[in-house]
């Protein structure tokens, strides 16, 4: 496993979950070095994260957490139950990362309406040029057709799952915070689309609220 990328990405989304709806003041952050496609697609551009990302300077996995004093068993499992979330999304993450930057410039992905990747061989509003739509032929016989449609499919069902468990992961750690607290997901969601919008590089799909995709 490749240990060094996985605790990248692994700082990275912690950043994004717990800067959501987070209303303290966000100290200046300066990232030195460039960023890959697939890290400015899961946080943004320097100049947006600035504005928007408080950051978490270390996170632990479960097997790392200390059980403080005064927790309780319920307490307990909802921490490790919200560590297995995140450290899935990680993973999936950093397993699929180089798989994520070839589907995107190649721009036969998209981002969605609902803050998901969408496969745009599906979508018929968007037309893809010849050679990607022969690099990604469906029903191909061809064994480098064939691999590359699998990959497509396996690398958007795997980044909108890890997607979702950034979500659940987010709402344990909230209701952690405030057990009273009632998540809003399609205002969630809603808020995590648009970080992956506005994350979006020039040229790629995203897809208005009115269902329309456009280029960015």
């Amino acid at each position: 496993m490749k240990i060094a990328p996985i605790i990248f990405v692994f700082t990275i989304v912690f950043t994004i979950v717990f800067a959501a709806h987070c209303s303290v003041v966000i100290p200046p952050i300066t990232f030195t070095g460039s960023k890959t496609a697939t890290e400015k697609q899961i946080i943004g551009e320097e100049s947006e994260l600035e504005e928007d990302v408080w950051m978490i300077s270390s996170a632990k996995t479960t097997s790392e957490v200390d059980i403080e004093e005064g927790e309780t068993a319920d307490e307990r499992r909802q921490v490790e139950q919200e560590n297995r979330y995140m450290y899935r999304a990680f993973s999936i993450m950093d397993a699929f990362s180089e798989e994520l930057s070839e589907l995107k410039r190649d721009r036969v992905v998209g981002e969605n309406k609902d803050g998901l990747l969408t496969n745009l061989l599906d979508v018929s509003q968007v037309e893809l040029s010849q050679e990607i739509q022969e690099k990604y032929k469906k029903d191909s016989e061809d064994r480098d057709q064939k691999r590359a449609y699998r990959m497509l499919e396996e690398t958007v069902k795997q980044i909108n799952i890890a997607r979702n468990y950034i979500i659940e992961g987010y709402i344990l750690h909230q209701k952690g915070l405030d057990p009273s607290y009632q998540p809003d997901r399609s205002v969630l969601k809603n808020s995590y689309k648009e970080k992956y919008h506005n994350a979006a590089l020039k040229g790629e799909y995203i897809q208005l609220d009115n269902k329309q995709w456009i280029t960015k």
